[in-house]
């Protein structure tokens, strides 16, 4: 099940989150305080109880260890998610507003410029084609001008 990241905020919150992942993960303790294990060895009983202390410790290191991985490994993909959807999310709005501005400039009865007007050169050759005319090649060179051909 996939989960959102929300870039209402800017991603602000999602940063963040991979902050404090990355910020928990380092304050957990070292494996050597964790298998570090004092205890009283002078009889059996507590000589025997310290080294189950002793194994358990060590396998808890180990899981500590894991996790601190898989904890770092998926801050750094949030933050990559984060960065990735940052930059998506700007391209898609200067997309927008481009695409706003033409359509503004269009309604408004500017004459069209650079690309734009290749699109247009090309739609009226392609119209000119459709009735009869031989402007074929018109209407491929406009498609070419706005599409980078």
């Amino acid at each position: 099940m996939g989960h959102v990241i929300d870039l209402d905020a800017g991603g602000d919150i999602a940063a963040h989150n991979a902050s404090t992942l990355q910020q928990v993960s380092a304050e957990l303790p070292p494996s050597s305080a964790i298998v570090q294990v004092d205890g009283n060895r002078t009889e059996d009983a507590p000589d025997h109880f310290t080294a189950r202390l002793e194994t358990r410790s060590r396998a808890i290191a180990q899981r500590v260890e894991t996790i601190r991985k898989f904890v770092a490994a998926n801050a750094e993909a949030l933050s990559n998610a984060v960065t990735a959807l940052r930059e998506s999310d700007q391209m898609s709005a200067s997309a927008a507003d481009q695409t706003a501005a033409l359509i503004d400039d269009v309604a408004a009865g500017h004459s069209l410029g650079g690309a734009a007007a290749g699109a247009a050169a090309g739609g009226a050759a392609g119209a000119a084609a459709a009735a009869g005319s031989s402007g074929a090649a018109g209407s491929a060179d406009g498609a070419k001008q706005v599409f980078g051909g």
